[in-house]
């Protein structure tokens, strides 16, 4: 006897049977609910600093359009300095450090993002530290990277050091190979030592670009 062949449920009879049922759309009322909330308290918190960036010159709805566009914003940096300093919901702060996390920062926002990159434990926040040791990556001059080596060799800072050592990648060739080998030779975490070795033969200093940093849904 033959089998008769099960009909393939097409995505819009599965959407449809979802949407009739009452438990599906009850749990959807209340996702969006809850990400209705989130997005007013996001709002509510960042609030000053919108205005402070509009009275800089700078006019955006959410320190999140600085993340996401490829246009320099050198006015705003002095903002984003002084909101580091203070009290923000954890997503906000986010964008703020991921904000200074380019070329213009650098000369101004070298101090503050040192002050914090140390203020933060790995255990405490490991994203936010991670995070921050990118923008100050950014931020080190020539002057600085002293520090910046000081803070790459200290364990405490465990893998929150991972994007602080790639501020070797703008030290000119010769100079990175050497203090790469460097560390090779003396880090305690088997991964940065693996990416010191990587930077022993990368390529020559790249010129300073604008990296995308999409914002993620927070829900």
């Amino acid at each position: 006897m033959a089998r008769r062949k099960r009909r393939m449920v097409t995505a819009a009879e599965l959407v449809a049977k979802l949407e009739a049922d009452p438990e599906y759309r009850r749990k959807e009322r209340e996702q969006e609910r809850k990400r209705a909330a989130f997005e007013a308290e996001l709002a509510k918190d960042e609030a000053n600093l919108v205005k402070d960036l509009a009275r800089a010159g700078v006019r955006v709805t959410s320190v999140w359009d600085l993340v996401n566009t490829q246009e320099p914003y050198p006015n705003a940096i002095p903002v984003l300095l002084d909101h580091l300093k203070r009290s923000h919901h954890r997503r906000i702060r986010e964008g703020i450090v991921r904000a200074l996390s380019v070329p213009e920062a650098q000369d101004i926002a070298f101090s503050d993002l040192y002050r914090e990159f140390q203020s933060i434990s790995v255990e405490e926040d490991f994203q936010l530290k991670w995070l921050v040791g990118g923008a100050l990556a950014e931020a080190t001059t020539p002057s600085e990277l002293p520090l910046v080596l000081d803070l790459i060799k200290d364990p405490q800072h465990g893998k929150g050091r991972e994007l602080l050592i790639c501020v070797l990648k703008r030290l000119p060739p010769e100079e990175r190979r050497r203090i790469a080998g460097e560390l090779s030779a003396s880090l305690d975490d088997p991964g940065l030592v693996q990416t010191a070795k990587s930077l022993q033969g990368g390529p020559d200093r790249p010129k300073p670009a604008r990296s995308s940093r999409r914002r993620n849904d927070p829900i």
